[in-house]
């Protein structure tokens, strides 16, 4: 009954063997979602079964380990189980309706293991040493968890003799740990060989499209020690944008009928998007890790008859969940956990017959986020993988450089989101998802008003230097000040009467309102020649100044003598050498 592997599949297993060959005894496998990590954990399940090694094969959640089971029938490889009896009663018996035979053996050894109760079993000291010594081989489902002190780690720490296969589609995490032995975890070295868009090319994944109706303002709300938003505070400050009724409308116009996926903050919040779902007439279901298996069951079972149109859920379905009749996805939590983030993109992108393309309704601004954050080219890109900590890695565009930097684009008319480019840009095969020529919208024809198009610029400019706009008053007050500096020296000398040391401030007042002649003088120069060059309205031209330089136009007037000459002398160079 073993099954062939795909070419993603073998030039991975390849990689792998290779590093491991080559001396690396944990090795970290870093495949797309859907690209079928289960089947190779299977496929190295299978090899040790052949060499009589002792293998476990761990995962963290039911879900996970009934996908391990299934996998292994299908490679026609019997094992056993460290989990729950009610899970191995429910795996089994799906296996047996499934495939004819449970492939359950109590003696084989291949073991398919759950993370929480085999920790528990090690803690009670039931586990023998000898058994523990003995295994030689694990692979870990979702490695992006094995970290030093995690329960995955005290997991691994717990067999001394053992190599292990890390699987993974983000191997990057919010806390920024990173998963080298080096750093944080235990990986000496990772296999990288295909990429999402090599999934999408191949025809293993489906096309895509992405429409981005809303964005969550998260600002003042707190994160947690994981690096990711307080599910709490997150929450209240989404209930008060209400984002759910749009997402109703946004299904009904986008995907009605159509089985959908939607991923909530935490319980309650799921529970609510489920009950507006309902009440407007979308069969919807709230689940969670909370939910007896069977209702868990029944509801993907439901979802892929067509009974239930809409999964609501929060991080149940994420990780290794597959159902590939699933034609879209609805973001309702904004994130700071790019690994989260890029397993819910991946539920949209399995095959089924008559689908053309996922949609992702990205109602929080997680993908403009996470494009903007990582310098990607697009949104199917991921960063470029390592095993350090994230303070350590490179950024992939170099900010100044212009060129290399993508500018993404939200119609305001139908909210479909794609990449900006030029009606004489290359369209390569990356290009995947919705390309805008020229601000031309593909969706619905719409093209971006010159009004639009400084706002987009903008946006751009403010979150690129964190620039914060200046209050009008701020910006009189400002002017006024400068103009201060404006008055002639004997104006000045007047307004300080008999008092002491005139002479000496007359003097200073002086040297600063030189300075900030010059200084006025080469700002006017530099703006008026980017100006020219990039056909910029007066306003995008000072937030270029302001980034280009780290001072508002405003505030440099108002600097001292001494640090408003050596602005100019910036300002000069810059000037000098503008093309």
């Amino acid at each position: 009954m073993a099954i062939t592997l795909f070419p993603e599949q073998v030039r991975a297993c390849e990689d792998t063997d290779s590093l491991r060959e080559s001396g690396h005894k944990h090795v970290l496998t870093v495949l797309p979602t859907g690209v079928g990590k289960t089947i190779m954990q299977a496929e190295y399940a299978r090899r040790a079964h052949v060499q009589s090694k002792i293998v476990l094969l761990f995962a963290h959640r039911d879900v996970l380990l009934g996908q391990l089971s299934e996998a292994c029938c299908l490679m026609g490889v019997s094992h056993s189980f460290i989990c729950s009896e009610k899970t191995v009663g429910l795996v089994t018996n799906n296996n047996s309706a499934k495939f004819g035979d449970s492939f359950h053996n109590e003696h084989s050894s291949v073991i398919i293991v759950s993370v929480d109760t085999f920790l528990a079993r090690i803690k009670k000291g039931v586990v023998p040493d000898v058994f523990l010594n003995r295994v030689a081989e694990c692979t870990v489902d979702e490695a992006h968890h094995l970290t030093q002190n995690s329960k995955w780690g005290r997991c691994v720490e717990a067999l001394p003799n053992a190599r292990v296969i890390g699987f993974t589609a983000t191997p990057i995490r919010g806390d920024k740990k990173g998963l080298g032995s080096h750093a944080d975890g235990y990986f000496n070295a990772m296999s990288v060989t295909s990429s999402m868009i090599d999934s999408i090319r191949s025809g293993r994944l489906t096309a895509y499209k992405i429409l981005a109706p809303d964005v969550i303002d998260v600002t003042g709300v707190k994160k947690d020690k994981d690096g990711d938003f307080n599910k709490k505070a997150l929450l209240m400050k989404t209930k008060d944008q209400g984002i759910t009724g749009s997402a109703v409308e946004h299904y009904k116009k986008h995907l009605d009928g159509q089985p959908v996926i939607t991923f909530g903050i935490n319980i309650e919040h799921c529970i609510e998007i489920a009950k507006e779902f309902n009440d407007a007439g979308i069969p919807s279901l709230a689940v969670s890790s909370k939910s007896l298996d069977s209702v868990r069951q029944k509801a993907v079972a439901d979802l892929r008859a067509g009974v239930l149109l809409n999964l609501v859920n929060c991080d149940l379905f994420g990780e290794g969940f597959d159902a590939p009749a699933v034609m879209g996805v609805i973001m309702l939590r904004r994130t700071e956990s790019y690994s989260l983030y890029k397993q819910q993109f991946g539920r949209m992108l399995r095959n089924s017959e008559g689908k053309v393309f996922g949609l992702l309704l990205d109602h929080v601004g997680n993908t403009k986020y996470f494009m903007e954050k990582y310098g990607l080219m697009a949104p199917h890109d991921d960063p470029e993988w390592t095993l350090d900590r994230v303070d350590n890695r490179k950024k992939p565009i170099d900010e100044d450089d212009d060129e290399q930097r993508i500018e993404t684009i939200t119609c305001s008319e139908c909210k479909a989101f794609g990449i900006l480019k030029k009606a004489d840009d290359e369209i390569t095969a990356d290009d995947v998802g919705l390309i805008f020529i020229d601000g031309h919208c593909p969706e619905c024809g719409h093209s971006e008003t010159d009004e639009e198009k400084e706002d987009r610029k903008r946006e751009i400019k403010t979150k690129q230097g964190e620039l914060v706009a200046l209050e009008f008053d701020v910006i009189e007050s400002l002017i006024s000040q400068r103009n201060a500096s404006l008055r002639s020296v004997s104006a000045f000398g007047h307004s300080l009467g008999n008092a002491p040391f005139k002479a000496a401030a007359m003097d200073k007042f002086a040297r600063k309102q030189h300075a900030l002649s010059v200084l006025r003088h080469w700002i006017q120069e530099w703006c008026s020649k980017h100006g020219r060059i990039t056909e910029q309205s007066v306003s995008l031209v000072q937030m270029d100044f302001e980034l280009k330089f780290g001072i508002n136009i405003f505030k440099a007037q108002n600097l001292t003598d001494s640090k408003m000459s050596e602005l100019s002398s910036r300002i000069q160079y810059q000037t000098g050498i503008m093309k």
